[in-house]
Parts: structure tokens; C-alpha cells; sequence
């Protein structure tokens, strides 16, 4: 029979073993993001996903301690107030492929930050203060495959900016100030497969230039003032693209 004193030290060994082992044991900060409803993913023992969307309230001792986690590739902070000032805190975070910044305190002075994460694929920004000035610092993104800028202030003119990402698949405009105008520009964005257009101001005369996008396999455009004509000929040019054209009631 074992004694409790050994099995006392068996049990602490087995508690410590199953700690991810770039955590230090009173890593009381990450147990903290875990226990408030937090995600946190390891592998191997090194932290590659944290997700605290929805929460209000963000310590700066979090933002910190996520701050030197540099063999991270998700961070998700959608609906938090995270600003330009925390963002500044990431420059260490090379490995980022995916930042969610949707709903955020974001300005365009955060993209200079963001600017310099050049392995990011997948960014949500959002519900956020962006403008076309803004997304000038993002050219150096070449590995950008989404981009999402829905309700931000992005015109026509920002859509030009567009252009440096040769990836770029998915592109989220929906609610903004784009017209027939911007989707000229977008015609030529030849690697999108998903775009979103719903709620802006683009009609039959301009979406005609969508359909030399022939790798496009869905396209949301209600509430626009796109008709029913303009939509059927779009759909003859793009026969395999899938277009929500309206919802039904």
C-alpha cells in the first residue's frame, strides 16, 4: 500500500504534468482568461489560439501577458474594447495568421501596428472606425485571403488600396458607402470566391462588372438597388456563383 505522503506527490506530479509546459506554474493570468470563459488552445505545450470575444471588460495585465505568446497564429477580440493603444502591444506577434478585430476601438492608426504582422491571412475588422487612409498602411498584407470591412467608412477611392492584395478571396463591404463606381474596381480582384455587398448603393449599372470574376462562388447583394433584370444577367455570366439576391420575408 502506498503512503499518503507518496500518493500526495504523485497526485502534484500529475497536476503539473498536464500544464502546458510554456506555462510557469502560477501562470495565474492565462488560468484567470480560462476561468472568466476565455479560450485557450496549446499544442505541444505552446499557446497557438486565444479567444476572448464578447468580453468588456480586459485587464491590461491580459493584453500583456498575450503580448508574449509569439508562437501564436489566432487572436480573436471581437466585441472588446481593445484600441490602437493595446494593438501596439502585438508587434511581437509574428506568427499571426488570424486577428479579429470586429466591433473593436481599432482606428486607422492601429493598422500601422497591424501592418507589421505580414503573415496575416484572415482579418475581421468589422464595425470599426477604418477609413480608405487607414487601409493604405495594409499593403505590405501580401498573404491577406480575407478581409473584412463591413460598416467601416471604406469608399471607392479605399477600394483601390485593394488591388496590392493578390490572395485576397473573401472581402466583406456590406454597409458601406460603395457604389457602381468601387465595383469597376472590384472587377479586377481576379482570386475572390466570396464578396458581400448587401446594403450599399450599387444598382444594374455597375454589377455587370462582377462577372469577370469567374472564380466567384457567392455573392450577397440585398437591399441594394440592384433588380431583379440586373441580377439575372449577372447570373447568366457567373453560373456556378451562388447570389443572394433578396430575402424572403
Amino acid at each position: 500500500m502506498l503512503d499518503s505522503h507518496l500518493l500526495a506527490l504523485i497526485a502534484l506530479i500529475t497536476f503539473f504534468a498536464q500544464l502546458p509546459y510554456s506555462w510557469s506554474a502560477d501562470d495565474a493570468i492565462i488560468l484567470e482568461i480560462k476561468r472568466k470563459g476565455g479560450h485557450v488552445v496549446s499544442d505541444f505545450g505552446q499557446i497557438i489560439e486565444i479567444n476572448l470575444n464578447g468580453h468588456d471588460q480586459i485587464d491590461e495585465a491580459w493584453i500583456e501577458r498575450i503580448s508574449r505568446e509569439r508562437g501564436m497564429t489566432d487572436l480573436s477580440l471581437e466585441q472588446t474594447p481593445i484600441g490602437d493603444k493595446e494593438i501596439k502591444l502585438f508587434t511581437h506577434l509574428k506568427k499571426l495568421e488570424w486577428l479579429n478585430l470586429y466591433q473593436t476601438q481599432i482606428t486607422d492608426e492601429g493598422l500601422r501596428t497591424i501592418a507589421q504582422l505580414t503573415r496575416l491571412k484572415h482579418l475581421p475588422m468589422g464595425k470599426t472606425h477604418i477609413t480608405n487612409e487607414g487601409i493604405k498602411h495594409l499593403k505590405t498584407l501580401s498573404s491577406i485571403e480575407y478581409l473584412g470591412l463591413r460598416k467601416t467608412f471604406i469608399t471607392d477611392k479605399g477600394l483601390e488600396t485593394l488591388k496590392s492584395f493578390k490572395k485576397l478571396k473573401g472581402l466583406h463591404l456590406g454597409e458601406t458607402d460603395i457604389t457602381n463606381e468601387g465595383l469597376k474596381t472590384l472587377g479586377t480582384l481576379s482570386s475572390l470566391t466570396k464578396l458581400w455587398l448587401h446594403d450599399t448603393r450599387i444598382s444594374d449599372d455597375g454589377l455587370l462588372a462582377l462577372g469577370a470574376l469567374k472564380k466567384l462562388s457567392q455573392l450577397i447583394i440585398y437591399n441594394t438597388k440592384v433588380t431583379e433584370n440586373g441580377y439575372r444577367s449577372l447570373q447568366s455570366m457567373l453560373p456556378d456563383c451562388f447570389i443572394l439576391y433578396q430575402i424572403e420575408d
